[in-house]
């Protein structure tokens, strides 16, 4: 029972991470949002250094997320 959730858990994750990396990736190709606040004044924003951010917690989360399942699927048994 608990393998099972572990590797269901961990897929699950897998797949939200890969969902969050498409958005993260297609959110990569705006160069900066521009909005008004209150008194009418543009207000622009740079998201370059916050996607980057984004990015590199995501693929370091895959990575995370691949070696683990990988030490469970191919671990054997030394008996």
């Amino acid at each position: 029972m608990g393998s099972k959730l572990t590797i269901t858990l961990s897929i699950v994750l897998l797949v939200v991470n890969l969902i969050g990396l498409y958005f993260i990736i297609s959110l990569y190709g705006y160069d900066e949002i521009i909005s008004h606040d209150d008194s009418g004044m543009e207000v622009s924003i740079n998201l370059r250094n916050l996607i980057f951010v984004f990015f590199l917690i995501s693929v370091l989360n895959l990575l995370f997320i691949s070696i683990s399942m990988m030490s469970k699927f191919f671990s054997y048994d030394k008996r």
